[in-house]
């Protein structure tokens, strides 16, 4: 995205991103995630009003990073879908292991498993560059596209 605005970046999920304003992008989420997120319950203590605050905190957060991340993926020419791969499967992965898993064979694969998939996604979204030129998602970024 040659020009944006924060609304842009962290609301919608069309166009391509660079790995530079993805990177930028996540920089504040996570401060924002942590901070205003998980700060009043350092200063006040857990209770059911810090609860309701960090979901709400956490589903901000959330929105603003699959915005950034299927923007990557798009410059990456991959559809959006591919975050349910790249963050929920390990989740739910790591979940499983440590719930139900009571063979530490079965739960290794699992939690490798999962941090291969956690690990493909990092070098998707930001590590590898997008694709050169136009692809179906739009003007190639890096050369003052869209």
């Amino acid at each position: 995205m040659a020009s944006f605005d924060l609304q842009d970046l962290f609301l919608t999920f069309d166009g391509r991103l660079t790995r530079q304003v993805y990177w930028l992008g996540y920089g504040p989420v996570i401060a924002v995630l942590v901070v205003v997120g998980a700060g009043p319950v350092w200063l006040f203590g857990p209770g059911e009003g810090a609860v309701i605050w960090i979901a709400v905190v956490s589903f901000i957060c959330a929105v603003a990073g699959a915005a950034l991340s299927i923007k990557r993926l798009h410059d990456r020419d991959k559809s959006g879908w591919w975050v349910l791969l790249f963050y929920i499967v390990p989740g739910l992965m790591s979940d499983l292991s440590a719930r139900f898993m009571t063979n530490s064979a079965g739960t290794s694969v699992l939690l490798i498993t999962a941090s291969a998939l956690s690990f493909w996604g990092l070098a998707e979204m930001g590590l590898l560059r997008g694709t050169v030129g136009q692809n179906r998602y739009g003007e190639d970024p890096l050369d003052g596209g869209a």
